[in-house]
């Protein structure tokens, strides 16, 4: 498949694919009979079918209908049947045959990535940036310890693109690897720009990473005036990895360069005790769910106590993170935490912010 390069080195992550046409061949192909006579009713009133295959449909791509098409797909398929289903691209007077085997995708990949051509051209016109929110000392918030680098998309008028829009799409389309890589390039980039920004926190997610190595070497390659020990890898959980000797492999690869090593949003998602003793990190980022409201929540209290004592008889920095309230910045605080994080202290932005001026003490 044709590719657009964005650098050298691993060619997956530096590449994107070629946009999809908008004019051509789809051929489904259903994993069971009933699915198969379920799609050609939802079809059929939309576009001309054949059925070239056993359990396949070939329809008609058009410009005009790719939407409707891919919305008619998903609305009358289950989840099963569209993460079982397969696809194929082809021209409108080429039949698939044999050879086509290693084109064939994941449905579920391939209609998200007729959805997502924004998101490719986004990245192609590296229309991405960082905004920056501060990590202060919880006992003097007006102390600056750090910044975390946060993406931002930018559409072609300039509008904000939120990342949960920007993860979640590329997470659909199979484009998880190049926007981690373009998010680390934009975080150094933006982060080189700011005399404030004295350390900095960069998101790096696992799942994302299909070799240590050659992560690393990427990553290298975009320090720049940056020094490592300026840099904090933040292994960001939002997608659970299988085999826990590659999440050890990536980080001791940066540790081993020198950069310290956070773990995010922790006692939420897939984290557990586990990675704690066998990452070992400099940081440990308690999730804001936790946090939220822990002054008025003897459960949440309880689990937020023990977890700092244990990271402080461990030598492993705590940040509170999703403070939004006095009282909740107070109670951790009292309780030990060593930095705080949240809307309180200052939100997301670009140049980093000066942390809000807060009262010290009880």
């Amino acid at each position: 498949m044709p590719c657009v390069h964005l650098g050298s080195s691993c060619s997956t992550c530096h590449a994107l694919p070629a946009r999809l046409p908008s004019d051509g061949r789809l051929y489904l192909f259903m994993p069971s009979d009933l699915t198969w006579i379920k799609l050609r009713k939802a079809l059929e009133p939309i576009t001309e079918l054949e059925s070239p295959l056993e359990r396949c449909l070939g329809l008609h791509l058009q410009a005009e209908n790719v939407l409707a098409l891919v919305g008619a797909i998903e609305a009358s398929l289950s989840e099963l049947e569209l993460t079982h289903a397969r696809g194929l691209l082809k021209g409108l007077d080429e039949p698939p045959s044999l050879v086509d085997v290693s084109a064939v995708s994941p449905l579920r990949e391939l209609l998200a990535r007729f959805k997502s051509g924004w998101l490719t051209e986004l990245l192609e016109a590296e229309r991405l940036t960082s905004h920056f929110q501060p990590i202060v000392s919880a006992k003097r918030p007006e102390q600056v310890f750090a910044y975390e680098a946060l993406l931002r998309g930018l559409s072609e008028t300039g509008q904000i693109v939120p990342p949960d829009r920007l993860f979640g799409s590329a997470r659909d389309a199979g484009l998880l690897p190049q926007l981690d890589l373009a998010a680390r390039r934009t975080a150094m980039r933006e982060a080189a720009r700011f005399e404030r920004v004295e350390r900095v926190f960069i998101n790096i997610n696992p799942a994302a990473i299909y070799d240590p190595r050659h992560c690393l070497s990427a990553t290298l390659d975009l320090v720049g005036s940056l020094s490592h020990d300026r840099i904090v890898i933040e292994i960001v959980e939002s997608d659970r990895v299988e085999h826990s000797g590659h999440l050890h492999a990536l980080v001791d690869a940066f540790r081993d360069q020198g950069f310290g090593i956070a773990l995010d949003d922790f006692g939420s998602g897939y984290s557990s005790l586990n990675l704690l003793h066998e990452l070992r990190p400099d940081f440990l980022k308690l999730d804001r769910k936790l946090v939220q409201a822990v002054h008025q929540d003897r459960y949440k209290a309880l689990i937020v106590e023990h977890l700092l004592e244990l990271t402080r008889r461990l030598g492993i920095r705590t940040i509170a993170e999703g403070i939004e309230e006095a009282a909740e910045w107070r109670w951790v605080q009292a309780h030990g935490a060593d930095f705080v994080q949240g809307y309180l202290f200052g939100r997301p932005a670009s140049p980093p912010p000066v942390p809000a001026q807060l009262p010290v003490g009880p």
